[in-house]
């Protein structure tokens, strides 16, 4: 307690951190007048903030502001100092409610109240609560452009509520700014000490030694140096310097010792020496450390729910497991799961009420993940059934947790981080069905692969309903406009300075972006206030079962995989039915997946072994794709996992087959396949409208000639035919500008081009001027049926666990295209030209996008000409994802010049908004 409280305490008496005007007998007898003071006595804030607004002098009226925070902290430090914690709320509540609609509650006084009010939170570990208190001091030291170090506490304190969210990315983000905005070095050593918590939690060892050293040379007071040691003495655990870890950890708590009121972090240095004895053949002496962190704990935490707690029963049961057995951990397990859930108190989760309030806690999370883990050591049905009861709480706080993060990348690192939980109660459930073959289990089952299915980008979606139908002011809207397309500017102006080596220019560009990003979350917490837009992005974006079968047609399926790890586990959905199995991941599974993801991009390999390709193409059918399966459906919508992400299922073989590829029995040619992202993408297809009088717009840089290196594509300029009617933007036109500027208005987009999928050059669109970043792309809003992208890699990239892969395709779905024709690989020219023509011309015929696909490779197959041009090569590359239906073209196509017109402007304003966001030193608030 005292490192989180003591700077405000002390440093309000000190005058060092407030940042304050302290009053003075003189202020309150010609300003204020003796009645406000027997206002506050009396507790009536309203009449003394009346009373203090009345003063005419904008100088003295601002000290009035000052002198009044002064009062109301004293007030409440008085029940503070008898832990009556909601007594001090209450008085803080008060004090700061009786401010608003006044200039006070825009004034500094006002940000030192919510940081004390933050600091009472604390000792409540109602962690939202504090998070949110300092959330709001730091906007309103923001909105002054206020720097020093009571600016830098509330960042730093902000960082440790991140770091026990596991949302590491912005604690870092935090922690920076607190070290530019403590222009007195006050508070450097206790944020060094954060950052070495925040690099251990990453295990980023080296990040978090290296800020050890800095930090043991600053000054600063004992807390912070005694703070700095314990966070070091982590790291040495980590690496098995157990000597060096015990001698920081005896000095911490040598100093907690002796402080009145330090008890959390003697815990913490207790628990700590603990696992040293317990790792260095010590087990009594460590038991002997657990029950002294135990009998404090009790004595402090007499309420219950206490994080610290938590985590030492977590880890007495790890020391019990190792030392004492199965059943003795599971007692401290549940233990801590009882800190976590106070009404929890059966160890069968299922006679107990459930829980009332989800916490967003890792330590909750990891209790009960412990405990699934133990019980799964013997698993007898009812220990596996109990295992999944708690898996099931697990994942319920692991979202709870996501959804407390702002930005897309915190979630996915979230997410990745936490996989291995939602892994192993999907094995789990996989067993329970193999036990008893139940329909439950296999409701069950769809319901757990659903939770892991881009999420990020269903949340996004739901934004970009929310921003177009909750019926908010525009000029909010236009913020979120404007500062979503700087944000993405800027970043891509950090990944261009990054790929050149430009290390003070990213460096700008990172320090930029935390304060866009920052203001961008301020328009959202606005957006928030209104009642639909909340609804519409705090609504369940998962479907239940019941839709998704709903949504699909009577002769289609929907295929879900899953990377177990030991195995792949697939799921069918269909209309009246589902339908399980398993895919050992063999030796035989891994190499045959491998070898197709790595030949069916390489020509020459194919052609010299077709018989080997056929070989592993129907062995792989048969275990991904059984008869079962097969023969209940004409057409599959696949949602694929892990490697299977990388491979378009149609190569894939229905019976042995030796000889020519042009007449290979190809899954092509048996079902429609079509690929997603989640089922709950197929349950919205339900109400998506058609799409009627499309506008199609094709946009070709390179068909003339290259440029900046990169080869000219002729070919493109023939990728529609000619009885659809297009603008078309070609070589000079096709500029980044003139699609950022038009892209929005048309339902078809068409990009004949060059794109990297990022493995070694930056991600990103070609155009005739530039590379159009992946940031930007993200940060475009289309209302596009269908994006046909006619490049290079557009369908592969980084997989992300719980989202898949992050390819140009995704960000284009992001974007908010419904569906999307990209490539796995590099295609010839001519041949990808040859495949776009029949492609529109099926889709004009009145086909359905997937039929229209389908039948343009079938197309390519048929054609004369050696054997070799009809291997999967020329025409697997390109796959659909998204929403299937027909699209029906306009007959008139509106003059290009309406949109393209505006794109040169646009593009200047776009590279002056990022020279002066990069150029300017944002080592200072006053960007603001």
């Amino acid at each position: 307690m005292r490192m989180f409280c003591w700077g405000l305490r002390s440093g309000r008496r000190l005058g060092v951190v407030t940042g304050l005007a302290l009053g003075s007998a003189w202020l309150l007898a010609q300003s204020i007048g003796g009645d406000a003071m027997a206002l506050l006595s009396a507790g009536r804030y309203q009449e003394a903030v009346t009373r203090l607004k009345a003063e005419k002098d904008a100088t003295r009226r601002a000290e009035n502001w000052d002198w009044y925070a002064e009062r109301c902290i004293e007030r409440a430090e008085v029940p503070y100092d008898e832990r009556d914690y909601e007594r001090a709320l209450s008085v803080l509540d008060s004090a700061l409610a009786a401010l608003q609609g006044t200039e006070g509650a825009q004034s500094a006084a006002a940000a030192y109240l919510w940081a004390w009010k933050a600091v009472v939170h604390r000792q409540l570990e109602q962690y939202s609560e504090v998070l949110d208190a300092y959330e709001a001091a730091i906007r309103l030291y923001e909105a002054l452009k206020e720097n020093g170090p009571h600016v830098a506490y509330c960042y730093k304190n902000a960082a440790q509520v991140f770091i026990r969210r596991q949302d590491h990315r912005t604690a870092e983000q935090y922690l920076q700014a607190a070290l530019r905005s403590d222009t007195t070095g006050y508070y450097q050593l206790s944020i060094y000490a954060q950052l070495v918590n925040n690099a251990y939690w990453q295990n980023n060892l080296e990040a978090a030694l290296r800020y050890a050293a800095v930090g043991m040379v600053q000054k600063g007071p004992p807390e912070a140096r005694a703070s700095l040691l314990s966070a070091s003495a982590q790291v040495y655990r980590r690496q098995g310097q157990w000597a060096e870890a015990q001698q920081r950890l005896s000095q911490a708590l040598a100093y907690y010792q002796t402080q009145p009121d330090e008890e959390e972090n003697t815990i913490r240095c207790l628990t700590g020496l603990a696992d040293v004895a317990a790792q260095t053949g010590r087990p009594a002496q460590a038991e002997a450390y657990f029950k002294q962190a135990e009998k404090l704990g009790l004595r402090i935490f007499k309420r219950g729910h206490s994080r610290e707690m938590i985590k030492l029963y977590c880890e007495w049961g790890d020391w019990a497991m190792r030392y004492r057995g199965p059943k003795t951990a599971l007692s401290f397990y549940q233990k801590a799961i009882q800190q976590a859930f106070p009404s929890l108190n059966s160890d069968d989760l299922s006679r107990n009420p459930g829980a009332a309030v989800i916490p967003a806690e890792p330590w909750a999370m990891n209790a009960l993940a412990r405990k699934a883990k133990a019980l799964l050591l013997q698993p007898t049905p009812q220990a596996r059934h109990t295992a999944a009861q708690c898996l099931d709480l697990a994942l319920a706080v692991a979202e709870r947790l996501r959804n407390t993060y702002g930005t897309d990348e915190a979630k996915l690192y979230f997410v990745e981080h936490n996989f291995d939980l939602l892994r192993e109660a999907i094995r789990n459930e996989w067993a329970l069905y193999q036990g008893c073959d139940e329909t439950q289990h296999l409701e069950r089952l769809f319901d757990l692969l659903e939770r892991g299915r881009a999420n990020a980008l269903r949340d996004a979606l739901y934004q970009q309903r929310a921003l177009a139908l909750a019926e908010v002011p525009h000029s909010l809207l236009r913020q979120e406009e404007a500062l979503r397309r700087e944000r993405a500017a800027t970043q891509a102006a950090q990944i261009h300075a990054e790929s050149r080596g430009d290390t003070a220019a990213a460096n700008r560009c990172q320090t930029t972006l935390f304060y866009l990003e920052r203001r961008y979350a301020e328009v959202l917490r606005q957006l928030r206030a209104y009642p639909r837009f909340r609804e519409y992005t705090q609504a369940d974006r998962r479907a239940a079962l019941s839709e998704v079968q709903q949504a699909l047609p009577d002769t289609a399926a929907l295929l879900l995989y899953f990377d177990a790890g030991d195995r792949y586990v697939g799921l069918a959905v269909l209309r009246q039915r589902l339908w399980a199995w398993d895919v050992p991941r063999d030796l035989a599974t891994d190499s045959a997946v491998v070898y197709l993801c790595s030949t069916l991009p390489d020509k020459r390999r194919l052609e010299a072994e077709p018989n080997r390709f056929f070989e592993q193409a129907y062995m792989l059918r048969q275990r991904l794709l059984p008869d079962t399966v097969l023969n209940s459906c004409r057409s599959v919508v696949i949602v694929p996992d892990g490697l299977l992400a990388y491979m378009p299922f149609e190569v894939l073989l229905l019976r042995p087959h030796t000889g020519a590829y042009a007449t290979a029995p190809y899954l092509l040619r048996a079902l429609v396949v079509r690929y997603t992202w989640s089922a709950s993408f197929v349950a919205d297809e339900r109400t998506a409208p058609a799409t009627k009088a499309a506008q199609l717009l094709q946009i070709a840089p390179f068909a003339a000639s290259g440029q900046r290196g990169l080869s000219a594509l002729p070919f493109s300029r023939e990728e529609h035919p000619a009885g659809i009617v297009a603008n078309v933007l070609l070589d000079k036109q096709a500029t980044a500008a003139a699609f950022q500027n038009a892209g929005a208005h048309y339902d078809v987009l068409h990009l004949s081009t060059h794109a990297h999928a990022g493995s070694q050059e930056t991600a990103g669109v070609e155009f005739y001027d530039r590379t159009l970043a992946l940031p930007e792309i993200y940060a475009q809003r289309l209302k596009t049926s269908l994006v046909a992208l006619s490049a290079c890699q557009t369908n592969t990239g980084a997989f992300t666990q719980g989202e898949g892969v992050l390819s140009l395709a995704r960000a284009f779905a992001y974007a908010g295209a419904r569906s999307l024709v990209a490539s796995y690989w590099s295609v010839n020219d001519r041949s990808t030209a040859q495949l776009f023509t029949h492609f529109y011309q099926c889709l004009r015929q009145g086909l359905p996008k997937s039929e229209a696909l389908r039948r343009a490779r079938l197309g390519l197959l048929s054609e004369p000409g050696p054997d070799a041009r009809k291997s999967p090569y020329h025409w697997a590359a390109f796959t659909l994802t998204g929403a299937d239906g027909t699209v029906t073209f306009a007959t008139q196509a509106p003059p290009v010049w309406l949109w393209a017109g505006g794109a040169v402007a646009f593009g200047f304003v776009v590279l002056w908004i990022v020279r002066r966001s990069c150029r300017k030193n944002y080592g200072q608030l006053s960007v603001f």
